[in-house]
């Protein structure tokens, strides 16, 4: 008994440190992240990103059948606007998810192809969103402010989460560093 005790007080304890280490890790990048888009990417890469984003939900819309139109970052169907900011682009759940792979113990090869796919499912699924909150600003405005304030907030970390534990699964799987379970 006294072995296994002793045995599992120490997994505990290597456990917690490497917590400790993964958050640690992804502060630091999440900090490193925000310092590189707020000084070298938000003037330049992101208005390209927003001006993309507006194309790409006019188009997206069109595709469904709405009269959609776009100039630079706003976006126009039937009566309704919406203006494609930096939160609208799903960068900052980019850079949280990125910042969580880095952290994560596992292969570079893993982690590329992590942040890769991951980031393309994020922007997928951000492009989606958009499309709901323009029908939604169409067809019910004033359910607009809830489900863009709270509804696609909520879902939208859910998703997040769940593309890193499925990537989690996956490097466990197929060359993982260490399990997050016992």
């Amino acid at each position: 008994m006294a072995k296994k005790r002793k045995r599992r007080l120490k997994e505990n304890e290597e456990t917690r440190k490497n917590m400790i280490k993964f958050l640690a890790i992804f502060t630091a990048s999440l900090i490193a992240s925000y310092i590189i888009y707020y000084f070298l990417l938000k003037q330049t890469v992101l208005t390209s990103l927003k001006n993309f984003t507006a194309l790409l939900l006019s188009l997206s819309l069109k595709a469904i059948g709405l009269d959609a139109k776009t100039h630079s970052q706003f976006v126009s169907v039937d009566g309704f606007a919406l203006e494609i900011i930096d939160e609208c682009t799903g960068v900052f759940s980019m850079l949280v998810y990125v910042s969580a792979i880095i952290a994560y113990p596992s292969k570079r090869e893993m982690k590329i192809l992590g942040i890769i796919f991951g980031i393309g499912i994020i922007y997928f699924f951000n492009i989606l969103r958009l499309i709901v909150l323009a029908i939604t600003g169409i067809k019910l405005p004033s359910a607009f402010e809830f489900v863009h304030s709270y509804l696609w907030q909520g879902t939208f970390l859910a998703i997040v989460v769940f593309i890193f534990y499925g990537w989690i699964l996956m490097v466990e799987r197929y060359g993982g560093s260490f399990k997050i379970s016992n």
